[in-house]
Formats: C-alpha cells, structure tokens, sequence
C-alpha cells in the first residue's frame, strides 16, 4: 500500500494521554488501531476505519 501524504497534519487528542500530530494515511490507520479506546470503538470509527 502507498501511503498517502495530508496537505496539513492533523493533531488527535487522546485524553488524557496526550495529543498526537497525524500526517498520512498509515499514521491515521495506526491511531484507529493502536490508540483509539475500545469502548469508543462506534460507528464512526468503523466507518473511519473502512474508508
């Protein structure tokens, strides 16, 4: 897979761990798996996840 690249990062907070600058696709994926709380694992995530 070819990562792909935001024209500007995004900055996750993740409380209370602290935030986290997002700048590509992988990073984004990453986030969603290995970061994202299970209990607020909802509809939006799984659709974030999909996309």
């Amino acid at each position: 897979m070819n990562d792909v690249w935001f024209s500007e990062p995004v900055v996750i907070d993740f409380q209370p761990n602290g935030q986290r600058k997002v700048s590509s696709c992988f990073e984004a994926m990453e986030c969603l798996d290995l970061r994202w709380p299970g209990q607020a694992r909802d509809g939006a995530w799984r659709s974030a996840s999909r996309v």
